[in-house]
């Protein structure tokens, strides 16, 4: 049976890290995913780029779209600026 360590959660590792402020935490994301990031570019290969709807198939597309909403969370987090709406 494997240890738990003290202060995570069923040995989840950062379970029980305290997130700082929304601002730091962008910070921390630009620091994850710097420009150029092969990783960050792997995710927009893997589930940004694509459609998330599947005809016919209701969970693969539930599913698609909650990969796809993560990426584009980390992008959000990238570029905190807001977006102008230019379809008014």
């Amino acid at each position: 049976m494997a240890s738990v360590k003290r202060g995570t959660r069923r040995g989840v590792p950062g379970a029980m890290v305290k997130l700082p402020p929304e601002k730091e935490l962008a910070q921390e994301y630009r620091n994850a995913f710097p420009p150029g990031s092969v990783v960050l570019a792997d995710l927009e290969r893997r589930f940004g780029r694509r459609r998330s709807f599947t005809p016919g198939q209701p969970d693969t597309s539930a599913f698609r779209e909650g990969q796809r909403d993560v990426y584009l969370m980390i992008l959000s987090f990238l570029d905190p600026q807001p977006q102008e709406d230019v379809s008014a």
